[in-house]
């Protein structure tokens, strides 16, 4: 009967272990900051897939404020508000870029991260106006 409830636990925990890792990523010193409107993402060495979700705030204008660097790689980062999926920004090497967004639904804004290899030093920032 031990035995029996020990295979069903271990069983349990490769399961768990298993359908945790939905998406493939490493990194290397990784920080992320929510604040209301606000999402900051810095790294230092980043390969994979990285997805985040932000609220809209209700008096929103419905813009996005962002900005972006990596050191080395390439990287690029898409959003979803309301439709489909769309392309932000694309970096390369020593890039850095900043800009902004209109029409971001108040139903909340996706950012999807996506790298070609191993990217390092990035440093991104998103605001909601």
């Amino acid at each position: 009967m031990k035995m029996k409830k020990l295979m069903i636990l271990l069983l349990m925990a490769i399961c768990v272990l298993g359908l945790s890792g939905c998406t493939h990523s490493m990194a290397t010193f990784m920080a992320e900051s929510y604040n209301d409107n606000t999402f900051d993402l810095t790294f230092e060495s980043f390969d994979g897939e990285k997805d985040c979700y932000m609220d809209v705030p209700k008096k929103s204008d419905g813009v996005l404020n962002y900005s972006g660097s990596i050191e080395s790689g390439s990287i690029t980062v898409y959003y979803k508000s309301g439709g489909s999926k769309k392309e932000l920004m694309t970096l390369n090497g020593k890039d850095s870029t900043t800009g902004s967004i209109d029409g971001i639904k108040k139903s909340g804004l996706k950012l999807y991260f996506e790298t070609d290899g191993e990217c390092t030093n990035g440093d991104f920032s998103f605001e909601i106006e």
